[in-house]
């Protein structure tokens, strides 16, 4: 498993994630943001499984992604609940 930057995150999930500082009147660049990225699973079932880390200041937080699954909510959630302060 590779660390990959935000610049490697589909467009749409990049465009989420600014879309939620902005809204909550942060500035997208102060956060840093890098995944990894993995296909796990047996044989012909595998299913891609994504960790992203977001950091702002000396506050980490990690999101489950992958397979359809939009850590951008919980992302947003957690911007709504006062955690990036």
């Amino acid at each position: 498993m590779a660390n990959k930057t935000f610049d490697d995150l589909p467009r749409s999930e990049q465009e989420d994630f600014r879309t939620v500082c902005l809204d909550a009147g942060l500035a997208p660049d102060a956060f840093t943001v890098s995944y990894t990225e993995d296909l796990v699973g047996a044989d012909d079932v595998k299913v891609l499984e994504r960790e992203v880390m977001v950091s702002f200041g000396n506050i980490t937080r990690g999101y489950t992604a992958g397979n359809g699954t939009h850590w951008t909510v919980d992302f947003e959630d957690d911007v709504k609940s006062h955690v990036f302060v």
